[in-house]
């Protein structure tokens, strides 16, 4: 993977119906932080999933979609709150939190 990348993190749905839509741009990453992202994308093996898991629907659930861009790859992956695929539960847990922090 490459050193530069962009997240695109989006969350619609929920009791509340709320949504959140934040890009996090490796340039204005502290190192380490983005070190751990790579490694979280990494090991997820992000850009080998599929574009939609099977979205069970749920009233009041959340549903997601993650769009990582690097040099030359874009890759998009939906999935709904039922159906977070095991191997992306670390990145959507840093991603929700990185969305409660403040700008």
């Amino acid at each position: 993977m490459e050193d530069q990348f962009t997240i695109r993190f989006e969350r619609t749905g929920g009791f509340t119906g709320i949504g959140i839509d934040k890009t996090i741009d490796s340039l204005q990453l502290k190192k380490q932080e983005t070190k751990m992202l790579k490694e979280m994308i990494s090991n997820s093996h992000f850009f080998s999933l599929p574009a939609r898991e099977s979205m069970k629907p749920h009233p009041d659930r959340f549903s997601y979609k993650i769009t990582i861009e690097t040099r030359g790859r874009k890759h998009v992956v939906e999935f709904s709150q039922a159906s977070v695929p095991p191997r992306l539960k670390d990145l959507v847990r840093y991603l929700i939190e990185k969305t409660r922090m403040k700008k």
